[in-house]
């Protein structure tokens, strides 16, 4: 329990706390309503983050070239890391360092209001906000050096690192606050190759119940087989970018229309 007051003040943790209660007063909580919620990808923190940024590159333009350039991105970003999400890639390059400068938000943590702060940005403050321009600039040096545009659509830069498909993956890191969380355990950034993603959303189900029993909808991204050439490697993988949820069997004979391949059977020696 003494560790709840630190996950509280993760950005994912953060996101949930503030999406759930929203679902609850929007409609009926139901599978696919759950399943809309997952998939909306919005980015937390570019929502806490991103009017006063904007609000300075107004006010108070950075001197550097890259740092404006950077806030005419941000400006034409949806705050969300979907697939045709412009701009969520350079916020995420800028986030990943600017999250880290000392006293960088307007609002620190506030134990009475765990989901509402950290907030903002304290460009207020010429030391914060010379760092917070400075990593914006890095970021959009990143992006460019990668030989990705500032506006590119997310799904365009982000991808799988087990294989060469040109699969585009939708979601965002954990630092984001995006509840599908995806990343990079081992070579996070953006290279050439684009956003590269080894881990994150996994299997993803949602269930719930008929007059018959259990109705499970769920995706296993990374597929059934460890051999990258099966067709049934990446299959699923395709699956989560389109955001299709399949029925899983339950029952036997949808088991047996289900099935692929001879049946195994196992018996004792």
């Amino acid at each position: 329990m003494r560790c709840w007051p630190h996950a509280r003040r993760r950005p994912r943790t953060r996101a949930s706390l503030s999406e759930i209660p929203e679902l609850l007063l929007r409609c009926k909580v139901t599978p696919a309503a759950l399943q809309r919620e997952l998939f909306e990808n919005r980015n937390f923190m570019g929502s806490v983050v991103l009017p006063d940024l904007l609000a300075a590159c107004t006010a108070n333009p950075p001197a550097s070239a890259e740092a404006r350039d950077g806030c005419a991105a941000l400006r034409g970003w949806n705050r969300t890391s979907t697939l045709d999400a412009r701009g969520a890639h350079p916020f995420r390059e800028f986030w990943r360092t600017a999250r880290l400068i000392p006293g960088v938000h307007r609002l620190p943590f506030d134990p009475a209001q765990p989901v509402a702060t950290p907030s903002g940005l304290k460009m207020d403050d010429p030391a914060v906000a010379a760092k917070v321009w400075e990593s914006l600039a890095q970021a959009v040096a990143q992006v460019r050096g990668a030989g990705f545009a500032l506006d590119a659509p997310l799904g365009s830069v982000q991808r799988p690192l087990i294989t060469s498909e040109p699969i585009p993956l939708h979601g965002g890191d954990e630092f984001e606050g995006v509840l599908n969380n995806l990343g990079n355990q081992f070579a996070p950034g953006i290279v050439p190759k684009g956003l590269l993603i080894d881990y994150g959303t996994s299997y993803v189900p949602t269930v719930t119940f008929d007059e018959r029993g259990p109705v499970a909808r769920a995706i296993l991204t990374y597929g059934q087989a460890t051999d990258p050439a099966s067709p049934y490697a990446t299959d699923q993988l395709w699956l989560f970018s389109r955001k299709q949820w399949p029925t899983l069997p339950f029952h036997a004979d949808d088991v047996a229309k289900a099935r692929v391949g001879e049946m195994l059977r196992l018996t004792r020696p």
